[in-house]
């Protein structure tokens, strides 16, 4: 499990000098710097007769809120990611021989849209979004 605390804000900051404008962002916190951060991990090994093996995974991922421009904008529309959580599940067949392996996952289980990052440029912000639920199969092979 792994846990972070960022109580971080500028003391003083101001960002690239713009003529006739007061941009002095002191005081604020950084974009993209959540307070709190919170991951954990769990995975379990499932030995079958046959000598190969079936692994289990979860991942939790918890996250608090987060301003994602230099002015701490409290509305989302203009930069504020709204704490969120994302639970990631896996279960991975390997072969006796471990050439043979086959990787079944879904990532973010919840399907919340969570945006990654905004970026307001005069009247108009652009927003990108942290990937949809995920559904997937891998199979591999090695050859050694």
């Amino acid at each position: 499990m792994a846990t972070s605390f960022n109580p971080s804000a500028y003391t003083t900051f101001a960002a690239v000098p713009v003529p006739h404008v007061d941009q002095d962002n002191s005081g604020h916190r950084r974009p993209n710097a959540p307070r709190l951060a919170l991951s954990t991990t769990y995975a379990r090994t499932v030995p079958l007769d046959t000598g190969a093996r079936i692994i289990l995974s979860a991942r939790v991922y918890l996250q608090s809120g987060t301003f994602t421009s230099l002015e701490n904008f409290s509305d989302p529309q203009l930069g504020y990611r709204k704490a969120y959580g994302k639970t990631d599940v896996g279960m991975q067949y390997e072969s006796a021989s471990r050439r043979w392996t086959a990787n079944a996952y879904l990532y973010n289980l919840e399907d919340k849209r969570v945006y990654a990052s905004a970026v307001p440029l005069h009247a108009v912000t652009t927003v990108s979004y942290q990937p949809a639920r995920s559904i997937g199969l891998r199979l591999g092979y090695r050859f050694d």
